[in-house]
């Protein structure tokens, strides 16, 4: 069954949606650029609803140890998503947490051969210069069948409930990952977030 996270999860109507519609991964942005930032207390009292069967997955961008620490001591997180630069080799000493790689890759660009290890690794279209992620653009879905030196390849970017089980019938990835896909200006839909849940479960899967 494809994976599922639902990435920018921000106020609890959105939080509720995604729990209840089954998804496998909820994300808290900890970037404060983006408009999708939630505060270490805010994400405390959201993700601390979570858990179980959920990933609790925190999207860092060049986050230095000492301050990603202080979040992961204060947030009870089960993944880091690294949405900067490559994963850093203290990474793997953050104990009892998962470790998801993000890989830009615009049509045409050679794919990596030596990438750190992680539990999985992100595959998004690149977005305008010093933004990461959640910018609504295409990635290379029919490229990401044809990957497989990544075991768990999340797919990402421009995926919505109309085009995700096209896209995971062409790449049959390990999972997929929607941020703007789900939401209406600006904000999370919690319509869109089922329906985009829904969407995989029945379509892509076959079900």
């Amino acid at each position: 069954m494809t994976w599922v996270k639902i990435c920018g999860i921000a106020d609890d109507a959105a939080l509720e949606a995604a729990l209840e519609a089954g998804a496998d991964a909820v994300g808290f942005v900890f970037h404060p650029p983006s408009r999708r930032y939630v505060s270490p207390e805010r994400a405390c009292q959201l993700a601390s609803r979570a858990g179980g069967h959920t990933l609790r997955v925190g999207v860092v961008v060049d986050q230095e140890r000492p301050a990603l620490e202080a979040v992961l001591a204060a947030v009870p997180l089960d993944a880091v998503q690294w949405a900067g630069g490559p994963i850093p080799d203290w990474a793997q000493d953050l104990d009892a947490h998962l470790n998801i790689g993000v890989l830009r890759l615009a049509r045409g660009d050679p794919w990596p051969h030596h990438l750190p290890p992680a539990w999985a690794y992100l595959l998004e279209a690149p977005g305008p210069p010093g933004t990461y992620g959640g910018n609504g653009r295409p990635g290379l879905w029919p490229a990401a069948g044809e990957i497989g030196s990544v075991s768990r390849l999340i797919l990402s970017g421009g995926l919505n409930a109309e085009n995700v089980p096209k896209a995971v019938r062409r790449s049959r990835p390990f999972g997929v990952d929607v941020s703007s896909g789900v939401e209406t200006d600006g904000k999370k839909d919690p319509k869109k977030i089922r329906a985009f849940v829904e969407a995989v479960r029945r379509d892509a899967d076959g079900t």
